[in-house]
């Protein structure tokens, strides 16, 4: 079975939130997030676990930045076609800042950061 985990990023301290200090409400008018004193998260982020592990056994989410063994490129993971992790990065080799999408499972991956504190090593 699928173990199903998320982080959640606070942008107001740009830090990742500890989940055991966090209470997550849905309703019919959506989402909210308070940390466990009360105070509601307004500007935040949640990524999901992908279920996949790097290669030093670190947990990978959407939003996390990896190098790929196999091709030597950086690239980051999202969430797309409703179900799949997807690995996206921008081919600049041709100029024409293509981007390419591949599976999670098809490579060996090491995290090297993350989309909110090492962008710059997307470009």
């Amino acid at each position: 079975m699928r173990e199903i985990k998320f982080r959640v990023r606070n942008f107001e301290t740009n830090k990742f939130e500890d989940l055991s200090n966090i209470i997550i409400t849905i309703d019919g008018t959506g989402l909210e997030i308070y940390k466990n004193d009360g105070m509601v998260i307004d500007n935040y982020e949640i990524n999901q676990y992908t279920n996949i592990n790097d290669i030093n056994g670190i947990e990978l989410y959407e939003g996390d930045i990896v190098k790929c063994r196999e091709c030597n490129i950086t690239c980051k993971i999202i969430f797309s076609e409703g179900a799949m992790y997807m690995l996206e990065w921008n081919d600049n080799k041709w100029g024409n800042n293509e981007k390419h999408y591949y599976g999670l499972r098809a490579f060996t991956l090491e995290k090297v950061g993350d989309i909110y504190n090492n962008s710059d090593l997307l470009f």
